[in-house]
């Protein structure tokens, strides 16, 4: 109910600051958290013509592909603002690294999916649930 009323808000400030790309990113934030990702998915995609957002909103994006099914364009979105993104280690690069490796080993792409948890691993060990994901891969391989 909470998300619903932000949501709303967002919505209404979005429409009377047009140039202000902050809101529709938090209406989009509440749309994902909602459920609602085909909603989510074209306002990430304006935003992510703000450079502000830029990167921000592809992670968001990609991840909003992911839920609503459309793993090949999750795949191709994370990857590209991976190449993008200039640190690796931080917050953003495990993000989009760990995201990236869901999309591929929910197609089917095990080694490229190892790949991408094993990168995330050595950024951050302890990221999410990354090292049982890789023993899984790993013992579904042998």
């Amino acid at each position: 109910e909470l998300l619903t009323e932000e949501l709303n808000e967002y919505v209404l400030w979005a429409e009377n600051y047009p140039t202000e790309s902050g809101y529709r990113f938090q209406a989009a934030d509440r749309m994902f958290r909602l459920g609602r990702y085909d909603e989510a998915i074209p306002v990430f995609q304006q935003v992510r013509m703000d450079p502000k957002y830029k990167f921000d909103a592809a992670i968001a994006l990609g991840r909003s592909f992911y839920q609503a099914g459309y793993i090949d364009e999750a795949i191709d979105t994370l990857h590209g603002v991976i190449e993008e993104y200039q640190l690796k280690g931080d917050d953003k690069s495990k993000s989009m690294n760990y995201w990236y490796a869901r999309a591929l080993e929910q197609k089917g792409d095990l080694q490229a999916a190892l790949k991408s948890y094993s990168q995330t691993a050595q950024m951050d060990f302890n990221y999410r649930d990354v090292q049982a994901r890789i023993k899984k891969i790993r013992s579904a391989g042998k």
